[in-house]
């Protein structure tokens, strides 16, 4: 049995480094892609970038009445990575505003839910309700790493690269992906289910006040990371650095977040969830502190440092947080709303905000000023923090477990 639960763990740790993998050759630098290299401005990219937000609103539609009723949740992942991989394939052809606009919809209509859909994956497999989430998580962070540097690598000693070279390769691997999902064993069950237009179990576990305030700051700190990922690529290359060493310099963020992985077993053992989602809050405004203070390469490298922490200790326990409320019945459809909550509502939001910043922070000479950019994100970040110390003092919005 043992042996059985751990194969199963590296199986899935494989489909968490493939799926991430793809997404970190090319997302990386999209808002640069957009803005710079396609000429849209910042208003132009932040407004195809909200689109993902609007795909995420397909993503409760598939994960809550799809997953489990028309088919298992591992063969709709593997349904969705095909897609994808045809929809980043038409995206690399596009170079004109409204074409790139729709391909990128598509494409992110596909992605979000994917994610999701491979949250609820592990959760299904997991033998201790959600707690081995995080080591299985970390593959994805280091596939995001790996990405980076192998691409950069190649372009490197090509002498040249191209963004949408990588969006070729995101569309070859979510192929593989799409084919390595459809050997996972199937976790849909064989007990009868009574089909509902909306998952009122899912609807239920966010009436919880716990859950609700979560949401809230879940929301805002989506936020301020579509800020730092619009923001960080042209503020690099205003540093000084170039286009190839961008993606190994944004993946030292993934690196922390692998090192603060591993870190979260320990901490679990000494702080409930509520404290360790606080202390990625407080990641988060050491990040914008260090580029707002910062006017240097070793600033932005420490800022970028500080996503690691920031994402892991909020975003991934946010996830295990909200698992607990919910039970085998409810939690596609959970995992699926909270997804919405974050990359709907909080990228819709952060992408139109850190546009509409990002054009007023830049100057008639074209030069921006990132002292004003990188205030936005930390105002919001110090608000952020406010709600996560509610949500450790009040004993009501405690979980089941923590």
């Amino acid at each position: 049995m043992n042996n059985s639960i751990s194969t199963l763990k590296l199986r899935l740790s494989a489909m968490m480094f493939l799926h991430y993998f793809a997404a970190g050759a090319s997302f990386p630098l999209m808002s640069l892609y957009l803005n710079q290299d396609l000429g849209f401005g910042g208003a132009g990219a932040g407004l195809i970038l909200s689109f993902a937000s609007l795909a995420a609103f397909i993503s409760p539609l598939l994960g809550a009445f799809v997953t489990d009723r028309v088919m298992s949740a591992e063969r709709l992942f593997a349904l969705v990575e095909f897609l994808a991989a045809v929809a980043i394939f038409l995206l690399y052809l596009q170079r004109s505003f409204l074409p790139v606009l729709l391909c990128y919809f598509f494409y992110m209509s596909l992605f979000v839910p994917a994610t999701a859909i491979s949250n609820t994956i592990v959760f299904h497999h997991s033998p201790d309700r959600g707690n081995s989430f995080g080591g299985i998580r970390l593959w994805g962070t280091i596939g995001w790493v790996c990405s980076g540097w192998l691409f950069s690598f190649f372009w490197l000693r090509l002498g040249k690269w191209s963004v949408s070279d990588a969006l070729v390769a995101t569309a070859v691997i979510e192929l593989l992906l799409g084919g390595y999902a459809l050997t996972l064993p199937s976790s849909r069950s064989s007990a009868p289910r009574r089909k509902e237009l909306f998952p009122r179990a899912a609807f239920k576990v966010f009436t919880n006040p716990g859950v609700v305030l979560v949401g809230i700051t879940a929301f805002l700190m989506q936020i301020t990371q579509r800020c730092y990922y619009f923001g960080t690529p042209p503020y690099l290359r205003s540093l000084g650095f170039s286009d190839a060493v961008m993606l190994p310099a944004m993946s030292l963020g993934q690196v922390m977040e692998s090192v603060s992985m591993l870190f979260l077993v320990v901490l679990f053992r000494f702080f409930s969830y509520r404290t360790v989602m606080m202390l990625g809050v407080t990641m988060e405004i050491c990040r914008f502190l260090a580029f707002y203070l910062g006017t240097s390469p070793a600033s932005a490298l420490l800022g970028i440092a500080f996503h690691g922490p920031s994402f892991a200790f909020f975003f991934t326990v946010s996830f295990i947080y909200i698992n607990t409320f919910a039970d085998k019945e409810s939690r596609a459809g959970v995992q699926q709303l909270f997804l919405l909550i974050i990359e709907g509502f909080g990228t819709l939001a952060g992408s139109l905000l850190s546009g509409f910043v990002y054009d007023r922070a830049t100057g008639v000479d074209g030069i921006v000023d990132y002292h004003h950019f990188w205030g936005v994100p930390l105002v919001l970040a110090f608000s952020v923090l406010s709600l996560t110390v509610l949500l450790r003092l009040i004993p009501g919005l405690k979980s089941r477990t923590h």
